[in-house]
């Protein structure tokens, strides 16, 4: 009975987690419009999503994981405790070494789109098993552009450093091979994640 208490709280806990990171992400846009524009607030937090892992222990002293990773830090609620912790572990590459801190101010991070095998719901942030029929065609040309970004967000943006003044890191700036995160994808290149992220 524990047990399933203990997994009815987590997901409790992980809603309520996820819906205050959309929030604080709302407050920054409101207060900061210009630095931090409302479409980076999906972006931002599958980046969020990808590189945070919480932790819940319960009074028992078993943990219960999320799928979640920030800094240790511990917070008492109800009968659970929230731990969480700096995730290294990422499959994106980087150019600093992994005791850099994952969360690289805005305005440093390169905005190119690097590869994820995983096409994201923009509504939930997390990646979907399959597309609406109606996006699995056989030619870019054919995709509904519009009503698939509006559903789906593709790749991760690179989390290498800005070279100098410019927008993008050493490698992007040379070979920008999935367009920049923070624009809106081509046809082609949301067909090139359909195909070959095996959605077909």
């Amino acid at each position: 009975m524990e047990t399933t208490m203990d997994n009815i709280k987590t997901i409790i806990f992980d809603k309520l987690i996820d819906s205050r990171i959309v929030s604080i992400l709302n407050t920054i846009n409101k207060k900061y419009p210009d630095k931090f524009k409302r479409e980076l607030i999906d972006k931002e937090f599958i980046y969020i999503k990808k590189h945070v892992k919480m932790k819940f222990i319960s009074n028992n002293g078993k943990t219960v994981n999320t799928k979640t990773k920030t800094k240790t830090k511990t917070k008492t609620n109800t009968n659970l405790k929230l731990k969480t912790e700096i995730s290294t572990n990422t499959n994106t590459p980087s150019s600093t070494p992994s005791s850099t801190p994952s969360s690289i101010i805005e305005t440093k991070k390169c905005s190119g789109r690097v590869w994820h095998n995983g096409i994201f719901n923009r509504k939930t942030m997390r990646v979907v098993d399959n597309i609406d029929d109606k996006f699995k065609v056989s030619d870019y040309n054919d995709l509904d552009i519009k009503g698939f970004n509006s559903k789906y967000v593709i790749g991760l943006r690179c989390k290498n450093i800005c070279v100098n003044d410019n927008k993008y890191c050493k490698l992007h700036k040379k070979h920008l091979i999935h367009e920049d995160y923070l624009e809106s994808p081509s046809s082609e290149l949301c067909f090139h994640f359909i195909k070959d992220g095996k959605y077909l």
